[in-house]
């Protein structure tokens, strides 16, 4: 729970900074990210969600707001959702360590130790001192170690 709810707060810096060529204003996104982030903080990832959809819907070239999606789709176990969410921020910035992460973190809670590696390795390579990656990759050791 710890871990999940670090990787959660980390949702309030890196939105908090997303700039794009929008069509919301800068105004709109930082009030919507902000609702966003007091429903997270409440547990209500269904409103969070919905937000994040928004502000998507209106800004679809602003990685940040799919992979903050792709945390909360996580969280709700809603994983194949959560890949895709994760997976299209990395076709809009291909060195995004924390879609990265999220994709780690995910692929650890379905089974895929493999590809979770590597996108936890990948993650450091671009931002060694992740902590949440490095606490992945920590428990995804963990688990391999215990299968053997």
């Amino acid at each position: 729970m710890k871990r999940q709810l670090s990787f959660l707060y980390a949702l309030v810096s890196l939105a908090s900074v997303a700039t794009t060529n929008a069509t919301t204003s800068v105004d709109d996104r930082s009030h919507l990210v902000a609702q966003a982030n007091a429903f997270v903080a409440k547990a209500d990832y269904i409103q969070a969600e919905a937000i994040y959809s928004r502000l998507i819907r209106d800004n679809p070239d602003c990685g940040i707001y799919w992979s903050n999606r792709g945390v909360i789709r996580t969280v709700q176990k809603q994983y194949k959702e959560a890949e895709t969410d994760f997976l299209t921020a990395l076709q809009i910035s291909s060195d995004d360590a924390f879609a990265m992460t999220g994709l780690g973190r995910l692929y650890i809670r379905i089974g895929k130790l493999d590809y979770a590696e590597w996108y936890l390795t990948q993650a450091l390579q671009h931002n060694p001192e992740d902590t949440v990656a490095l606490q992945e990759l920590k428990l995804l050791h963990e688990i391999q170690n215990k299968k053997g």
